[in-house]
């Protein structure tokens, strides 16, 4: 009786070992995208850079935000504002600017194929190229966009009109 069951317990362990490694190795993958995801959570769209994003976008609605239209549709691709060289209220705005930490603040069309492609060919971008492929964004919406990075490296974005 012996005889007839040799190898079974080594063919058993093999398929237990195997099963055990997949099951691991797939709760391995599983948790390092959530812990992928956790981490972009803190530095795209968090809550504390889409209030001050939305601070931006007031002022601008208050404000003749009509000239970065034209400009955009002047240069097609983007306007980086953060300069407030737009704004008849220009000290009101390098002071928002300042107090909300604003790095760079750009102006964009909502469908971003071009600034995604114009950004990717250039080297001086660094984390703006990461962002860009977080965002959810509609290309048949013919409005604008606002993507704002703060000084503590945070990246936002919000649509415009």
């Amino acid at each position: 009786m012996r005889k007839t069951q040799r190898g079974f317990l080594l063919t058993e362990a093999v398929i237990v070992i195997t099963f055990i490694s997949i099951v691991l190795f797939y709760l391995f993958w599983q948790f390092n995208n959530v812990f992928s995801v956790y981490e972009k959570s803190f530095h795209f769209n968090s809550v504390d850079g889409l209030y001050r994003t939305s601070e931006i976008k007031t002022f601008l609605l208050k404000t003749n935000f009509s000239e970065l239209i034209q400009q955009l549709h002047e240069e097609n691709i983007y306007i980086e504002f953060s300069d407030c060289s737009f704004s008849n209220a220009t000290p009101f705005c390098e002071d928002l600017m300042a107090k909300l930490e604003v790095e760079n603040a750009y102006f964009i069309y909502e469908n971003m194929t071009s600034f995604i492609n114009y950004v990717e060919h250039r080297q001086d971008y660094g984390e703006l190229i990461n962002y860009l492929d977080y965002i959810d964004y509609d290309r048949n919406y013919l409005g604008y966009r606002l993507i704002i990075e703060f000084s503590d490296g945070q990246f936002t974005s919000i649509v415009f009109l």
